[in-house]
């Protein structure tokens, strides 16, 4: 019997850039699941702006390969050029089974 290979499309890993057009709309995607997913005394939905304005702190997110909507993030800080700590993590309930954290790098 000859092995069937399914080919699943792997959804691309981008950095949140805030000079890029779509930056604005991918953070309003990210307070919204913060909202959805986190209680409120852990949510950063009020505070993802100044976060991101931190010195040595990034996002990096995910999308889903059908529409390109934002389904999975992780926030970051570079404590040295060596080292990068992950202050957050977090995705859209059906895409845990698709291992999210694990096509960011974390699993």
């Amino acid at each position: 019997m000859a092995a069937v290979a399914v080919a699943t499309a792997v959804p691309p890993i981008l950095e949140l850039d805030p000079s890029h057009d779509r930056a604005g709309h991918v953070i309003e995607v990210i307070v919204r699941l913060e909202r959805r997913i986190f209680p409120k005394h852990e949510s950063l939905a009020r505070s993802l702006h100044d976060e991101l304005k931190r010195r040595n702190s990034g996002l990096i997110y995910t999308t889903s390969v059908a529409d390109g909507e934002v389904i999975g993030y992780a926030m970051y800080t570079c404590n040295t050029s060596l080292c990068a700590t992950i202050t957050k993590l977090a995705g859209e309930t059906h895409t845990e089974l698709l291992g999210i954290p694990l096509l960011l790098g974390l699993g």
